[in-house]
């Protein structure tokens, strides 16, 4: 079975946990951090190079990171960086909300944009110096997510077609004839 190939978005401030993650699921899956894409090269605009990027992955991991000090409403909370969060917006709309995760220190208590409250991401809390370990948890839930969605699109058969799995994977319901 073909591993899955991951994304892994962060802030610069992030890379540590971003690193961490890579080492839990290498085992499990072509992992690629963002600033070791091929198309993040100098003379490419960042978002060409995500619209690009967007394209090759079967999942995508955000790390949030207490990065920049936000007021909202009167409260002072810290954020992520922006970039970050429209990295979220763009594979979970070229991925789904499935196949995308947003990971974050719990500890940190970062702010999470309210249309995602309710989702359950996979956290993390620091308990040591070894950053690998404390995100077993996380990446463990990360790991079932991921089988469970490959085994949907083992499954999934289109009724006539010569497609291979790796294109009926990125099917979406919308492309599926309707007799």
């Amino acid at each position: 079975m073909n591993k899955p190939a991951v994304f892994i978005g962060s802030s610069t401030e992030g890379l540590k946990v971003a690193r961490a993650i890579r080492d839990q699921l290498n085992d499990d899956a072509l992992i690629t951090i963002w600033n070791e894409d091929e198309n993040f090269k100098p003379g490419r605009s960042t978002l060409g190079s995500l619209m690009i990027a967007v394209k090759r992955y079967d999942f995508a991991i955000l790390v949030f990171t207490a990065d920049d000090e936000v007021t909202s409403r009167g409260a002072v909370s810290l954020a992520p960086r922006d970039n970050v969060l429209f990295e979220l917006g763009l594979f979970m709309g070229h991925l789904d909300r499935e196949r995308t995760f947003i990971v974050y220190n719990k500890k940190d208590n970062v702010k999470i944009p309210s249309d995602f409250q309710g989702i359950n991401c996979p956290v993390y809390e620091s308990r040591s110096d070894n950053l690998t370990a404390d995100l077993g948890r996380a990446c463990n839930k990360i790991r079932q997510e991921n089988r469970q969605a490959r085994r949907f699109s083992e499954k999934l058969v289109v009724y006539g077609s010569r497609r291979s799995l790796p294109d009926i994977k990125r099917l979406h319901f919308s492309d599926i004839p309707r007799y």
